[in-house]
């Protein structure tokens, strides 16, 4: 069975997170554990009232800020589950130390593990933190992006963004199970600047192959002819908009689209309309 492994990032907001979190395990029937981790490296200048950074009372510090947000999120997970009106059993757990490194170890140690990170507010949605980044990079399970405050919406349309990669049957095999309670339509967009004749030959050998390999007709093929270079979020969420998709997906392998969506830089008005979850897949995973 799946475990969604959530991290909150803000404690005393984390209410709108685990509530999304909670309804996102049981349309995926899963398993979920919440973390929140005290990660020394986001106090550059030691954490709050330590003195000369001496190693001992920043530890304290650490400890006294983990306690105060252990008290937040247990506060929030009870009124949530209350709110809810369903007895879902959610697992709770707080660590010190280097983020990614706690997740990777256990993601390590549990094959079938998915990450749930949360957006950033104040920025671009796609303007991911650096943390978040790493995490995708680094972390060998599928990682989940759910745009801040956002309400929880069961995935009936999806759009994947795909390079005809051979990584992608095994991604959309994956992402036409991801739930047996509703019928997933499915949308594979293949951006390029030049429909040639071999072009249309990779999408109709593309289409085939996808229907062989996942045995699902609810996959429709689509290409962009990006001619005038437009960027890759903007043409994501034309499409997404347009497709009426509430879950974009893409696969890690692909590292230049991704750095492609989430570097800095692009349009805060087009990007911040979406605010769609991002599904991040990666190669060796079971889920």
């Amino acid at each position: 069975m799946k475990t969604l492994l959530a991290l909150i990032n803000q404690p005393e907001n984390s209410k709108n997170f685990i509530r999304y979190t909670i309804q996102l395990a049981k349309y995926i029937s899963a398993n979920l554990e919440l973390i929140s981790i005290q990660n020394p490296d986001i106090y550059p200048l030691g954490t709050p009232g330590s003195m000369g950074g001496a190693v001992v009372q920043v530890q304290e510090n650490l400890e006294r800020i983990a306690e105060k947000a252990n008290n937040a999120i247990l506060k929030n997970i009870e009124e949530v589950k209350t709110e809810i009106g369903e007895n879902i059993p959610v697992f709770y757990s707080s660590e010190i130390g280097s983020t990614t490194l706690i997740l990777e170890d256990k993601v390590s140690e549990k094959k079938n593990y998915m990450i749930v990170l949360e957006g950033q507010r104040d920025e671009g949605y796609w303007n991911q933190n650096p943390i978040n980044m790493d995490i995708i990079r680094r972390v060998k399970c599928p990682v989940w992006i759910i745009s801040p405050d956002k309400s929880f919406d069961p995935y009936r349309k999806i759009l994947y963004a795909t390079d005809y990669k051979k990584e992608d049957f095994d991604t959309l095999k994956k992402l036409t199970g991801l739930s047996k309670s509703f019928s997933l339509k499915i949308t594979a967009l293949h951006i390029t600047d030049n429909l040639d004749f071999e072009e249309k030959l990779k999408e109709t050998g593309f289409h085939e192959l996808v229907k062989q390999e996942t045995g699902s007709d609810n996959i429709s093929i689509v290409t962009y002819i990006d001619s005038d270079h437009k960027e890759v979020p903007e043409i994501i969420n034309k499409f997404a908009s347009e497709i009426e998709a509430n879950l974009i997906t893409v696969h890690q392998e692909n590292r230049h689209f991704l750095d492609r969506i989430f570097k800095s830089g692009f349009t805060y008005k087009i990007i911040k309309q979406a605010k769609l979850p991002v599904l991040v897949y990666h190669d060796h995973t079971d889920q």
